[in-house]
């Protein structure tokens, strides 16, 4: 048989993600179907094409993927198809597994949909839904029912776009190679778009060139020739556009040196941004596109840096984060544009995890790592008790913890761990460890996991109770939103920001990359509100903190 050069690293990483679903639909060994699912991240991470390392024999080689997982993957590559899926696929319809994207259904519930009334796709569990259908099904009630139509609703709203979190490390992968390939060649290169911008979800990859007049062949055909690069689908004077092996389109533009600060800055957008900006050109009598500013007698002015570009409007530069036309262009006509946190100003983290909970390290092992990422301090919050899937820690061990603490702290003189706890806000409002071993914490940082799905006074009245607690220090997570993958808890968020505003409590910023929750427009609300906000990384491992 032929192979099948066409499919890129996403796409054969689908297949094993499929795998995974299916497993866990039919309750097979856990283990396996995580790794199944492990071999797709490495897959769909992998800097070029798979079939290369399938041609040379070297599919082995890749940490992770041992004889089973390569063998499949020589299958998908030969015939386009994989025998074990297919089987699968025979036993269970593909469309169940699509059916767990829904919250409140589980892997459980979609069999019993499945095989109680043959549901075995979105839209036949919408229609049963809609023909209040699914109430006959054991456990599942009338206000479960009107949960599942409104989370068919949130998935079918969900975007296609991927996780700043992930795009960004390939995005900046991709430019090294090309500058280290093309060298001195390109006299300036950076990200545009909303990959700059640094939005929670993003677009294409989008990247931006200057460099000499008849230096623009030479690069791009190099851009089209990077290990990373499955498909050329535009090929252009100035401009190329390709899919990589990982899925993504990239695309690069090359223009001259005198025109890097205008592109750069029309490039990056945001498009109301940018038409924000028009508009001030057009008051004083300009009118401008992606090459500079045209006067009335169609004369060009281009520049060269980006901030000369604002100083022409009589604006100081806007940071690309605020460019989305929120009131950013009148803050800076005002001299108001809030001064934004960087990494060096980070001191600690107030939320981490160890091994003693889900984490996946010691807890020295986190402090050694937050001590060489150049942190003063953390706190190690695990899970307590009640979050069973978690390992969390019951009230004995909680105490044993902090012995574990007290001797890692004797290695340092220059940093501290600080014992805390992710408490759980439990679905009766009342938080998972009793006051008195709350005060004997450092830190407290409550949030919710189960639950969200309440109605909205429900959710925030448990919030409510937790903010007012007067051991509680921090809110994480407030919403607990996965992004593209679970839709937040309906809070009040009126209440609940004035309550934290009331009553000191801090509300967290989670930087894991499916969650940055708070939100942007949350956040600014919080401040707003006068709220204290706090940037943590939720981490799991060392690899967490960055």
């Amino acid at each position: 048989m032929s192979e099948q050069p066409q499919l890129n690293n996403g796409q054969i990483a689908e297949f094993f993600e499929k795998i995974g679903d299916l497993m866990q639909l039919k309750g097979e060994n856990a283990f396996k179907s995580r790794a199944y699912r492990r071999a797709a991240e490495t897959i769909r991470a992998l800097p070029r094409t798979i079939q290369e390392d399938y041609r040379e024999g070297t599919l082995k080689d890749i940490p992770g993927i041992g004889d089973a997982i390569a063998d499949k993957i020589g299958e998908i590559i030969k015939t386009g198809r994989l025998s074990l899926l297919d089987r699968l696929e025979t036993e269970v319809p593909a469309g169940v597994a699509e059916m767990m994207k829904v919250p409140d259904v589980g892997p459980k519930s979609a069999m019993t949909l499945y095989n109680a009334l043959g549901i075995a796709s979105l839209d036949a569990l919408e229609a049963a839904a809609r023909a209040g259908q699914l109430k006959g099904v054991p456990g599942i009630g009338p206000k479960t029912e009107q949960r599942i139509l409104a989370g068919i609703e949130s998935v079918r709203r969900r975007s296609e776009r991927p996780l700043l979190g992930i795009v960004l490390p390939r995005a900046e992968a991709l430019l090294v190679t090309l500058s280290e390939q093309v060298g001195p060649s390109i006299l300036r290169a950076d990200l545009v778009g909303s990959i700059r911008r640094r939005r929670e979800t993003v677009g294409d990859i989008n990247m931006l060139v200057a460099a000499n007049p008849g230096e623009a062949a030479a690069i791009l055909a190099a851009f089209q020739g990077l290990p990373q690069v499955g498909e050329v689908l535009v090929a252009g004077e100035s401009k190329s556009i390709l899919r990589l092996h990982s899925g993504e389109q990239a695309n690069l533009r090359v223009v001259p040196p005198e025109q890097w600060g205008t592109a750069l800055q029309y490039f990056t957008g945001s498009a109301a941004h940018n038409m924000r900006l028009s508009q001030v050109a057009e008051a004083a009598g300009w009118s401008r596109n992606e090459f500079g500013f045209l006067d009335d007698m169609g004369n060009l002015l281009t520049f060269d840096l980006e901030r000369e570009v604002y100083q022409k409007l009589g604006l100081p530069w806007i940071p690309p984060e605020l460019r989305e036309d929120w009131g950013e262009v009148e803050a800076a006509r005002d001299d108001a544009l809030p001064d934004l946190v960087e990494l060096d100003d980070l001191l600690g983290d107030l939320h981490m995890h160890s091994n003693w909970s889900d984490g996946k390290s010691t807890i020295l092992e986190m402090a050694q790592a937050a001590r060489e990422f150049g942190y003063e301090y953390i706190v190690i919050t695990d899970h307590s008790q009640s979050l069973a899937m978690t390992n969390g820690l019951s009230p004995e061990r909680l105490i044993q913890q902090r012995y574990e603490i007290i001797n890692v702290n004797a290695k340092f003189d220059d940093f501290a761990v600080l014992q805390g706890a992710e408490v759980e806000i439990k679905a009766d409002g009342s938080l998972d460890y009793p006051d008195e071993l709350l005060a004997q914490l450092d830190v407290v940082v409550a949030s919710m996991h189960v639950g969200i799905r309440g109605e909205r006074e429900e959710v925030t009245r448990r919030m409510l109770g937790a903010i007012r607690n007067p051991h509680v220090d921090v809110i994480g997570h407030m919403t607990n939103r996965l992004l593209d993958r679970r839709e937040g808890a309906d809070l009040d968020m009126e209440a609940v920001l004035q309550a934290a505003a009331e009553h000191g409590t801090i509300l967290e910023i989670n930087s894991q990359i499916d969650r940055l929750d708070l939100d942007p427009t949350h956040a600014r609300q919080a401040l707003e509100y006068g709220c204290l906000l706090s940037i943590d990384s939720d981490a799991h491992h060392p690899d967490g903190l960055e």
